[in-house]
């Protein structure tokens, strides 16, 4: 066996072990469990919302977070027609590894499969969007909007998604006041979002 060889052998064996190992401490310190619980508390202060999370874990081929059977309410009126505002079959959100290993969080793809977005206006005009986040409204204020100049303050880095995915994506809208329905179904695409940290550069495509 030639030099070379032995070193990549050496080097590739290293890298195994290294996630190996970062795989068992991170499945001990955020077992699925915990994780499905972090994720349901912020989703449900964020959006002030019911959240039911049928499961969540980190995966590690690629490293990511996977979520499975995610549901968000209506808002607490009477008259929706359908109690989820959206539900999602399967999402997994893939990171960057060479961010991670800077100590850095970087969003590398984001792909979901089986999502079903449900948007109706009751009689008397509110929304499922109506109360939206309104728990978390003031701390999102003060995190996000300059008290002196009221405008929204600079991202702390650039978001830079280069690929985006959804396919079986189902929209359902639904007027009570003009009983106008639409709906568009088994949608697939792909897409990229860039957004500048200043906010001053907004780039799609797809």
């Amino acid at each position: 066996m030639s030099k070379n060889l032995k070193k990549l052998c050496l080097v590739s064996g290293l890298i195994l072990s290294f996630l190996i190992i970062t795989g068992v401490i991170t499945y001990v310190m955020y077992p699925p469990e915990r994780i499905k619980s972090i994720l349901t508390e912020k989703l449900s202060i964020s959006t002030g919302r019911k959240i039911h999370l049928g499961s969540a874990k980190i995966s590690f081929l690629p490293i990511g977070i996977s979520i499975e059977n995610l549901k968000i309410s209506q808002p607490n009126f009477n008259g929706f027609s359908k109690n989820q505002a959206v539900k999602l079959k399967q999402g997994t959100i893939v990171l960057a590894l060479t961010s991670l290993l800077q100590g850095q969080v970087e969003v590398k793809k984001i792909q979901a499969q089986g999502f079903d977005l449900n948007f109706e206006v009751l009689k008397n005009g509110k929304t499922s969007l109506t109360g939206l986040g309104e728990d978390s409204s003031q701390q999102a204020s003060k995190q996000t909007f300059d008290e002196n100049s009221n405008k929204l303050n600079d991202l702390p880095v650039d978001v830079d998604l280069s690929d985006i995915s959804l396919s079986d994506f189902n929209i359902s809208y639904k007027n009570h006041q003009t009983k106008q329905e639409v709906k568009l179904e088994d949608l697939s695409f792909n897409s990229s979002l860039f957004i500048s940290s200043n906010l001053q550069e907004l780039k799609t495509t797809g």
